[in-house]
C-alpha cells in the first residue's frame, strides 16, 4: 500500500479491526465473555497524529490493535480505561502482562480484558496440536494453543500475589473483577473445497481461502487478475482500498521469494470484474 498516506493506512487498519468478529460462536456462559466492538466512527485527525508519532512501523499486529482497542474503549464504548499493559514481575523477572483493566461507566463494574487478533487456516489433519484444525499461516500456532495460554496463564495472572501488589495503587477489590476476552480472528478455508458451516466457530470470521504454490500456479483464472501482498499490519484492511496492483508473473515471483523463506504471504486478488478475494499461499 505504498501510495497511501500513513493516516489513510491507520484509518483502514482501524476500520478492519472494528469489523473483525470474535472467533467463538457460543462462548461458555460466564467464561470470558466477548467484548464486541460496534462503532464505525473513524479516528480523528488528532488521534491519527498520535498514532503516527507513537506506533512504530515495525510494531507487531497484536500490539498495534491494542492501540486501536484503547481508542475504541475510551471514545466509543460504555467503558473507561483504568490502566493497560500492566507488567507483572517476580523480583526482576516478568511473569506476565494484563492487557486492560476497564470500568463500565454506569455500573462501575471493573473488567480485566485480554485482546487477541489472529489469522487461522482450516487444516483438518493438522498436528499442532492434534485435534485442532485452526492453524496459523506458518504452522507455528493454533487457536487451541492460544486459548490454552489464555485460560492457563493470562487470566489466572490476575490472582497472583505479584499482580495484587502491582495494582495496589488502584485500591480495587480484585475478587470482584470480571474477566472478558476480545478474540478477533480472520479464518481461511482450503481452496476449491466445499465445507459446511462450523458449529463451534463464528462462521462470519471466514474471509477467504488458502492454497499451496502448485494450486496458485495451476489456476489459469488467476492469469488475468491483479494481485498485491500486504504487509502483516495491513492484513485486516479491505483490499478495495489498495491503490497498487501487480500482474500474475510479477506477484508469482514475490510469492515464491516469500515461500523460500518459509513465510506464507496473504495475497489480495482483484478480478477483471473488480471483485476481491483474500488467499494465503503456504509453504508447508
Amino acid at each position: 500500500m505504498q501510495t497511501l498516506s500513513t493516516h489513510q493506512r491507520f484509518t483502514y487498519q482501524y476500520e478492519g479491526f472494528l469489523k473483525a468478529q470474535d472467533i467463538r460462536a457460543i462462548p461458555s456462559q460466564g467464561i470470558f465473555p466477548p467484548l464486541t466492538t460496534h462503532s464505525s466512527a473513524l479516528p480523528t485527525e488528532t488521534r491519527l497524529n498520535i498514532w503516527q508519532n507513537s506506533i512504530s512501523p515495525r510494531l507487531v499486529l497484536g500490539k498495534r490493535v491494542e492501540h486501536f482497542m484503547a481508542y475504541y474503549l475510551e471514545n466509543h464504548s460504555p467503558y473507561k480505561i483504568l490502566t493497560q499493559n500492566i507488567q507483572v514481575f517476580n523480583e526482576k523477572t516478568t511473569i506476565g502482562e494484563l492487557d486492560f483493566l476497564i470500568q463500565e461507566r454506569r455500573t462501575q463494574q471493573v473488567i480485566h480484558l485480554e485482546q487477541v487478533y489472529k489469522f487461522y487456516l482450516y487444516v483438518p489433519n493438522a498436528s499442532l496440536p492434534p485435534g485442532d484444525p485452526w492453524i496459523g499461516p506458518n504452522y507455528k500456532d493454533s487457536f487451541q494453543q492460544k486459548m490454552d495460554k489464555l485460560t492457563q496463564k493470562q487470566f489466572p495472572l490476575l490472582d497472583q500475589t505479584q499482580t495484587k501488589k502491582a495494582l495496589e495503587y488502584l485500591q480495587l477489590d480484585l475478587s470482584s473483577i470480571q474477566q472478558h476476552l476480545s478474540f478477533k480472528a480472520a479464518l481461511f478455508l482450503p481452496f476449491n473445497k466445499v465445507l459446511g458451516s462450523f458449529k463451534t466457530i463464528n462462521n462470519n470470521c471466514i474471509e477467504g481461502h488458502w492454497m499451496r504454490l502448485e494450486d496458485f500456479e495451476q489456476n489459469t483464472a488467476f492469469h488475468k487478475a491483479q494481485f498485491f501482498l500486504p504487509e502483516k499490519q495491513d492484513w485486516g484492511v479491505a483490499p478495495k482500498y489498495n491503490p497498487t496492483w501487480f500482474s500474475y508473473p510479477s506477484i508469482l515471483a514475490k510469492i515464491q521469494a516469500s515461500l523460500a523463506q518459509k513465510r506464507a504471504p496473504l495475497c489480495w486478488i482483484k478480478t477483471a470484474e473488480k471483485k476481491y478475494q483474500k488467499i494465503f499461499v503456504v509453504w508447508w
